[in-house]
């Protein structure tokens, strides 16, 4: 195990084209899959299964020991995020489909006897645990990831969205300026995951932080903010233009990532007269179900009454009933 974790360049990437390429695999997990699959070469020819049962324990126990390594390494800050998520992954991926395998199901079934109803894999409680982990050190990479966002937002929250004057038709739009830093990160941050990232790592953390990104957006610009026509048309532009474009470089449907913006700008955005008719039938006592069809109409699809009354009274141009 030491000369596994702490050999010649333990953390280096293995050739991508030796295996799938969508996967970031360290030269150390690579080993230890090795090492694993080299015990069951030597005791698949045992005759006995109770002598099979014995060596897939001490493969079980190792698994967890190498668990157990990875956590220390990285706990002490030897080893970082992306790095470890990368070989837990490939881990998991390969005991999964392990699992799977006719010699592991056969032995499994010996273990839980004849009268088990449970259908279940030898690696149920290790990929379990290593799932587990690979979620929470997900969350914390979308996170901080996220709050780097964050810190280059202000400017670009506490813009002027109230006063943006009428533009002139044959202008075109542009990014807002103060939008520029914070898209810069966001830029940066993405390139950056998906070239270091498995790609069903990426993926998770992408949707991760598309998610964190709009809960933001929605709580600290859109509701804190009045917004002129002219400053709903700018933030469309930025948000539609410019963040779906960027996401929509990693997924193909981001928008869905976006919810809360989505039906924010639909709302923002639409004509006054189709805003006024909308906000007064959501505040009178019609009912559920034609306040439904008219925010299906607009294309609203994720927010509730409330929100969307609420969203409404973010512009300019709606005297509040």
């Amino acid at each position: 195990m030491d000369l596994i974790l702490h050999g010649d360049n333990p953390w280096m990437l293995i050739d991508a084209n030796t295996y799938d390429n969508d996967l970031k695999i360290p030269k150390c997990a690579d080993q230890f899959i090795r090492l694993l699959d080299a015990i069951r070469d030597r005791y698949c020819s045992l005759i006995q299964p109770g002598q099979q049962l014995q060596f897939l324990a001490l493969q079980i126990e190792l698994i967890e020991n190498f668990r157990r390594r990875l956590v220390q390494l990285f706990s002490s800050g030897e080893v970082g995020c992306i790095s470890i998520l990368n070989a837990i992954n490939y881990l998991a991926l390969v005991l999964t489909e392990w699992g799977e395998n006719v010699h592991y199901l056969h032995l499994h079934a010996v273990h839980v006897g004849p009268n088990s109803n449970e259908i279940r894999s030898a690696f149920d409680q290790p990929v379990s645990e290593l799932e587990h982990w690979t979620q929470k050190l997900i969350d914390n990479l979308a996170t901080k990831a996220v709050n780097e966002i964050k810190a280059k937002s202000m400017a670009y929250r506490h813009d002027c969205w109230s006063s943006v004057p009428e533009q002139n038709c044959k202008e075109p739009f542009i990014l807002s300026s103060t939008a520029g830093e914070m898209f810069q990160v966001m830029v940066t941050t993405l390139h950056n995951l998906e070239r270091d990232l498995s790609l069903n790592l990426f993926t998770l953390t992408l949707r991760k932080i598309a998610n964190q990104v709009d809960d933001f957006l929605f709580d600290s610009l859109v509701m804190n903010n009045k917004f002129t026509p002219a400053g709903a048309a700018q933030f469309n532009f930025d948000m539609s233009r410019n963040l779906l474009a960027l996401f929509g470089q990693y997924c193909r449907r981001p928008d869905l990532l976006f919810k809360k913006v989505h039906d924010s700008n639909k709302l923002l955005n639409a004509t006054r007269g189709t805003a006024l008719l909308l906000y007064e039938t959501l505040k009178s006592e019609t009912k559920l179900e034609e306040k439904m069809n008219a925010l299906k109409e607009l294309g609203i699809v994720n927010f509730k009454n409330k929100t969307c009354i609420d969203v409404l009274e973010r512009r300019t141009d709606i005297k509040l009933l």
